[in-house]
């Protein structure tokens, strides 16, 4: 299993939605990412390192669309199944045996609507996004503006900075659209990394009231949530990813069907329900498991 981080909680939720299909099972779960998550070369060769120890199979969470497909087509000529998790790969459905994700356009609609709702339908707003050049990542920003053009004409996407899913290039971002456009009145940050450098810029600079929703419920994310210093959050069902990854990666490996493509709905998530949530992949962890499950 190789997610682009171990340290976040929404890897850390899919890791146990993983781990929670295989206490019973054949299979030892080993779990690698690189140090960072925009070390796209490393977490490719820790795709390579895994095709080379000739393991079973492969749950790779993506970095890159482009940089990881050789070795993702690498690994599949050989003959080891790949899952791909959360982020699409720049190879043909046959490169792979299947996709597990959220849907990018219901992420990004839902922020939209969220942020219309609470500018009135009048506004300036700033997106704190990711890549141009990562294709789930790149519509979801896309759609987003896309959305308020057609549906709520008043309100205006002024401008796009883009953090590459790390912490210090996203607070980078957060603070350049603030210098370019202190005019705005939201911003939508469209993945976790940008969502919790938006939440510590805004706290840090204090500026007046601007309407905040991001994506993933990091605790720190859901912490600032209750405290009003983010309006919304798509959150995104990484546990249930995990699970379905897994679950799939069994089928594959017997020699079972199993669907090559799978969408886990998102749900927009406020200070109002937070606490309302019952859905175990949107909670803290209490604690992992090992980092092996037993082997028969």
């Amino acid at each position: 299993m190789i997610p682009r981080s171990t340290s976040t909680d929404t890897a850390k939720r899919m890791r146990q939605g993983v781990m929670d299909l295989t206490h019973q099972g054949a299979y030892v779960v080993s779990w690698k990412a690189p140090q960072s998550e925009s070390d796209y070369t490393q977490q490719a060769n820790r795709v390579r390192e895994a095709t080379d120890q000739q393991v079973a199979g492969i749950i790779l969470v993506p970095d890159h669309q482009l940089v990881l497909a050789a070795s993702v087509q690498h690994a599949k000529d050989l003959g080891i199944p790949v899952v791909i998790v959360g982020a699409p790969i720049s190879l043909a459905s046959n490169g792979y045996d299947a996709f597990v994700g959220s849907n990018d356009s219901q992420i990004a609609l839902l922020a939209a609507d969220r942020i219309s709702f609470l500018l009135g339908g009048k506004g300036q707003v700033g997106i704190v996004g990711v890549s141009p050049m990562l294709e789930g990542f790149n519509r979801r920003e896309a759609v987003f503006a896309q959305r308020l053009h057609s549906q709520h004409p008043g309100i205006e996407v002024v401008g796009t900075e883009y953090g590459l899913s790390d912490w210090a290039r996203a607070t980078n971002a957060a603070q350049d659209l603030l210098a370019r456009y202190p005019q705005i009145s939201a911003i939508f940050a469209s993945d976790g990394y940008a969502t919790m450098a938006t939440i510590a810029v805004l706290r840090k600079q204090k500026p007046r009231h601007i309407i905040l929703v991001g994506v993933d419920l990091e605790t720190y994310v859901m912490d600032a949530l209750r405290t009003g210093d983010i309006d919304g959050v798509v959150a995104l069902d990484w546990y249930r990813q995990g699970r379905l990854s897994m679950d799939i990666m069994q089928a594959a490996l017997a020699h079972k069907p199993h669907t090559q493509h799978a969408e886990v709905p998102a749900e927009m998530v406020t200070r109002q329900t937070i606490d309302r949530l019952e859905i175990r992949s949107y909670l803290p962890l209490p604690g992992m498991p090992a980092e092996k499950s037993s082997s028969k």
